[in-house]
């Protein structure tokens, strides 16, 4: 899991090319832990946790639509779909 996020940041700019199915979803898995353990400690200090969890998010923004596209561009998908995968169910859109 953590090989698949670290390329996955490692290739933060890059917007062509593909990500394979693994690396994707072991990135979004560490997402969703970040999200779950953060919303757990906001609970006992919201200003300090809930700062730095919202500049988490902002600071890997750009890596996570990077590797939705390059996920899109492995499924014969141009970066124009990426609205409707974002607005759609994940299990439909990669």
């Amino acid at each position: 899991m953590i090989q698949a996020y670290r390329h996955i940041l490692r290739n933060y700019i890059v917007f062509r090319g593909r990500t394979s199915r693994p690396d994707f979803w072991w990135f979004a898995l560490g997402q969703i832990i970040v999200l779950v353990v953060g919303l757990i400690l906001t609970n006992v200090s919201t200003e300090i946790v809930g700062s730095i969890l919202f500049l988490y998010f902002l600071a890997t923004l750009i890596p996570t639509f990077s590797a939705i596209v390059r996920r899109l561009n492995d499924t014969g998908r141009s970066f124009w779909w990426l609205p409707w995968a974002s607005a759609s169910h994940p299990s439909r859109s990669y």
